[in-house]
């Protein structure tokens, strides 16, 4: 199982980060969020349009295409 890593970078920096297994990232310009799932592979989300949600409910004004993702309290 690869080790979750997340990135917060500018988009212009995507191009020279290395594919790896379990990286996350989120471009600040873009708001796009970007996952490795392997060592070959990198998925976009957050594709023109459409939102991206970090909260621990789901959200009420959300459209397809969307991306919801939990974040859980460390409380």
């Amino acid at each position: 199982m690869a080790l979750f890593k997340p990135y917060k970078i500018l988009s212009s920096q995507l191009s020279s980060l290395p594919i790896k297994e379990g990286q996350f990232i989120i471009t600040t310009d873009t708001n796009k969020v970007y996952i490795d799932i392997d060592n070959s592979t990198r998925e976009e989300y957050g594709k023109s349009g459409s939102k991206t949600y970090l909260s621990e409910t789901e959200p009420s004004d959300m459209n397809e295409g969307d991306l919801w993702m939990v974040v859980e309290s460390s409380e």
